[in-house]
């Protein structure tokens, strides 16, 4: 990396990201995390222990649906996919941005491994308690989802900085954007997942989203 180019992401790191412009997603998926929550508290509201089962694993669906929209919009659903991440390494890839860090989401996903292999039966309070963190998961992490942050303007030391950051989800490569120092010459380059740059640049892309309006 060039020191003009290390020059610009330090500025951008440290700057303010200011969203040039938002507009309202369609769904990622043919079910949403809102369709597996409604799912879960009709099962509980049937007060069986079939439908408590159910409504145990439609509360872990509704958290892990939401956990892989979040990674689409960070660009990382296909590697993960391909990866074949398992969801305590979701997790984690998502605390180490930020993003969330309630360890009680893997307390949920190792009740229903209990559930699954070793055939124990949910208590309905711990049932309820996993309804309780999806629906507060799925509504701190609405914004990620929600809306698609295009592009963003940086400023630097309370000035403008004619530096614009816009992040394509489907190649998760960073495009970068900014004036030369010679007048009227623009200088354009991308920062891929291999470049040491790219997750620092991905955490404050996170910050933003989550500040933006």
């Amino acid at each position: 990396m060039e020191a003009s180019e290390e020059k610009v992401i330090n500025k951008i790191l440290k700057g303010l990201w200011l969203d040039s412009g938002a507009s309202f997603r369609e769904g990622f998926f043919e079910l949403s995390p809102n369709h597996f929550l409604r799912f879960a508290k009709s099962d509980l509201n049937l007060k069986t222990k079939r439908s408590t089962v159910n409504a145990l694993s439609n509360a872990k669906r509704a958290i892990e649906c939401q956990v892989d929209e979040i990674l689409y919009v960070l660009g990382h659903y296909k590697a993960a996919k391909k990866e074949r991440w398992n969801f305590p390494k979701k997790i984690e890839f998502l605390k180490s941005l930020d993003i969330t860090g309630p360890n009680i989401l893997n307390k949920i996903n190792q009740k229903r491994n209990l559930l699954e292999h070793e055939y124990e039966y949910p208590k309905k309070d711990e049932v309820e308690t996993a309804i309780d963190v999806a629906e507060l998961f799925i509504s701190a992490t609405e914004k990620f989802t929600e809306k698609y942050c295009d592009n963003f303007g940086i400023d630097y030391m309370d000035k403008e900085t004619n530096i614009s950051v816009s992040f394509d989800e489907d190649n998760c490569i960073f495009e970068i954007t900014h004036p030369k120092e010679e007048p009227g010459q623009w200088a354009e380059y991308k920062i891929s997942r291999e470049s040491p740059m790219f997750l620092p640049l991905l955490k404050k892309y996170a910050e933003a989203i989550k500040l933006s309006i």
